[in-house]
């Protein structure tokens, strides 16, 4: 049987991977594997989003900062949540650590997405943010990779605080690099499940290094050239063994402008 699972922590029974009600996230919040602390000055437009339990939030998923007022994250990650359950996190290597908070005036999934399907198709959302975030040089936007890229062979970096192997509590931010692969080439890996919607990461030798995105990483970004080039969306059900897979950002560049204008 394929082992695919999405890359988020959750408090509900969909994506995946579960957090019963109230119970703390220090032995479930996890962080990408064999990367290095890294500082939010280093990764401005990566957010946390969280989840509110009674009065404290929780860490759940990543994502990126594309305009003052908008987040671009994986369908996944907001799937059956109310906009109220959910804020941003931003200008922080701890995540926990809040420096500028947001709740959500709304969130968008796109209408495609399915949950269910091979693959999880169109597993993107955009999320509108009660107030401006106040840019900074640890707050920033990103810019968006533009409907042809395509960067298979580029080394790109991935950020997050998902798992690292260990299962100690994601309190700095990571990244690492990784090498994208063309889809042709995953889609041997991962036979059936690949579409252009996707951008996998996670070349032979990334992957014998131990690199990989994994649990609490979904919705965060994939940057290559300096452009927001996928938002992680699946993988491995070890984080191991096989390339990460994300949304291509790219292949949804007008859905994203149809919604935010930007």
């Amino acid at each position: 049987m394929k082992f695919i699972i999405f890359l988020c922590v959750v408090v509900a029974t969909y994506g995946g991977v579960v957090i019963p009600k109230g119970e703390e996230l220090s032995n479930q919040a996890k962080r990408i594997v064999g990367g290095s602390d890294t500082t939010i000055g280093k990764h401005p437009w990566q957010i946390s989003l969280q989840r509110g339990t009674g009065s404290s939030w929780s860490h759940s998923c990543g994502g990126s900062i594309i305009d003052e007022k908008w987040v671009v994250t994986a369908a996944h990650c907001v799937e059956g949540s109310s906009a109220s359950s959910l804020r941003v996190a931003a200008g922080s290597t701890i995540w926990s650590e809040d420096v500028q908070t947001r709740t959500l005036k709304d969130f968008t999934m796109h209408p495609d997405y399915d949950g269910s399907a091979s693959g999880y198709p169109n597993d993107i959302a955009v999320m509108e943010l009660e107030s401006p975030l106040e840019f900074n040089d640890n707050v920033d936007k990103v810019d968006m990779a533009d409907e042809d890229g395509d960067f298979a062979g580029v080394e790109c970096v991935i950020s997050g605080w998902g798992q690292t192997g260990s299962g100690s509590i994601p309190d700095t931010l990571q990244d690492v690099s990784m090498t994208v692969l063309s889809n042709s080439d995953c889609s041997t890996i991962w036979t059936g499940s690949i579409n252009d919607g996707h951008i996998c990461i996670g070349s032979d030798t990334d992957i014998s290094d131990g690199r990989s995105a994994c649990f609490g990483d979904s919705g965060g970004p994939m940057i290559c050239q300096s452009k927001l080039a996928g938002a992680t969306s699946w993988g491995s059900g070890s984080c191991s063994g096989k390339p990460t897979v994300y949304t291509r950002v790219s292949q949804f560049r007008k859905w994203i402008r149809d919604q935010t204008g930007i």
